[in-house]
């Protein structure tokens, strides 16, 4: 359990891994217990804090510097609405990426979608739309897979604006065979959703 602070009010929020969680499943959940709206509520409208530092939603509460039996507050945003977007590298199973940009609202599932219409016949993007239960993304050791990619936003996961890299991968035998490799970057798709004349090569 992570204790949880709002407006004065203090209460117990259950998470899976307690303050080993990430800090957007502490979110969601405290949005959740202390009856503040939904889901989407949670990642655009509240953040949390710790000694009046905003924490990451990326990373869990212990590798953001918070102790155990640690009081966390939840804060009200200023700049609510979701609507950043976010330069996004994603790691192919064949070693080349595609580089975009993409709405801070979109779901994974989503994100594949609008890569794959940018990118008609890349193997990769048609094997996991048409099986999205073989399917995996990967971002800061998470892995989203099956109902998750159409469940998770990047905005539920911390990301709003800037730029992040994930990795996709495929199932042994799914798509012809293809599978998840370490490879170096052998050839990139330059792609960008919404935003024209941002330079999708400034993604660290």
């Amino acid at each position: 359990m992570v204790q949880v602070v709002f407006e004065g009010r203090r209460k117990s929020v259950v998470v899976q891994d307690g303050y080993g969680s990430p800090a957007h499943a502490v979110l969601t959940a405290a949005v959740s217990i202390f009856g503040l709206g939904t889901k989407d509520d949670a990642h655009t409208s509240f953040f949390l804090t710790h000694r009046r530092q905003r924490l990451s939603l990326a990373m869990t509460l212990r590798e953001s510097g918070v102790p155990n039996n640690a009081e966390i507050n939840l804060i009200p945003s200023i700049e609510s609405g979701g609507g950043g977007e976010v330069k996004i590298a994603l790691g192919l199973p064949s070693g080349s990426r595609v580089v975009g940009t993409v709405p801070a609202r979109s779901s994974l599932h989503a994100m594949l979608q609008q890569f794959a219409s940018i990118s008609p016949g890349t193997p990769e993007f048609s094997a996991a739309l048409v099986d999205p239960s073989s399917t995996s993304i990967v971002y800061m050791r998470q892995s989203f897979s099956g109902a998750a990619l159409e469940g998770t936003t990047l905005a539920s996961i911390g990301l709003s604006t800037g730029s992040a890299r994930f990795t996709l991968k495929l199932a042994d035998g799914v798509g012809g065979g293809l599978k998840s490799s370490s490879a170096p970057v052998m050839a990139q798709n330059h792609v960008s959703f919404g935003v024209p004349g941002d330079d999708p090569m400034d993604v660290e």
